[in-house]
C-alpha cells in the first residue's frame, strides 16, 4: 500500500459516505432502529474520528484512550488483520465518539466531515513524509497506510449504517 493510492481511497470512501448521508436528508434526525444514530449522528461519529486522528498524529490533545503498553501489540494485530482482510471489526466506540446529535443538515454535514477529513489526509501525509508510521495511543505504532486503509474502512462500514431511500 502507498500513501497515494490511500488518500485517494479515502476520498472516494468519504464521497460514497456523503452520498448516502445527502440522500437519507428526509430522515436526517431519525435513528434507523431503537438505541441506533441518526444519518447526522453517524455523520457526527465520522467527523469526530477524522479530527482526533488528525490530532492524535499532531500530537494534540484527542479522544483515543490510552491503553497499556502490553495491550497495544494485540489492538496492532487487529488492524493488521483487518486491513489484510478487509472486514472492519464489530466494537463499540469509545465514549468521545458517540454523538449525542449531529450537523442540522445533510448541507452542514458535508462541511463539517470535508474539512474534519482534509485534516486527517494532512497529518497523515505529513506522517508518511516524515516517516511513514503512526503512533496511536490504541494500536501502537503502525503504518500510515495501514491506519488510513483502517480509517477508510471505518467510513465503509458506517456507510452501510445509513438507511437508502
Amino acid at each position: 500500500m502507498n500513501i497515494t493510492t490511500e488518500v485517494s481511497d479515502s476520498r472516494a470512501a468519504l464521497e460514497e459516505f456523503l452520498g448516502a448521508a445527502e440522500a437519507a436528508a428526509a430522515n436526517w434526525t431519525t435513528p434507523r432502529a431503537s438505541r441506533k444514530w441518526s444519518p447526522a449522528q453517524v455523520t457526527e461519529h465520522i467527523a469526530r474520528v477524522f479530527d482526533d486522528v488528525a490530532n492524535m498524529i499532531e500530537g494534540k490533545p484527542h479522544g483515543f484512550p490510552k491503553m497499556p503498553f502490553f495491550v497495544k501489540p494485540i489492538f496492532a494485530v487487529l488492524v493488521r488483520r483487518a486491513v489484510k482482510s478487509g472486514n472492519f471489526p464489530k466494537a463499540r466506540t469509545f465514549k468521545p465518539f458517540d454523538p449525542i446529535d449531529g450537523p442540522a443538515t445533510p448541507a452542514a454535514a458535508r462541511d463539517r466531515v470535508v474539512a474534519a477529513h482534509q485534516r486527517h489526509l494532512t497529518a497523515c501525509t505529513a506522517s508518511a513524509e516524515r516517516d511513514g508510521m503512526v503512533t496511536s495511543s490504541v494500536f501502537g505504532t503502525v503504518p500510515v497506510a495501514d491506519y488510513m486503509r483502517f480509517t477508510t474502512m471505518h467510513t465503509r462500514h458506517h456507510r452501510k449504517q445509513i438507511p437508502t431511500a
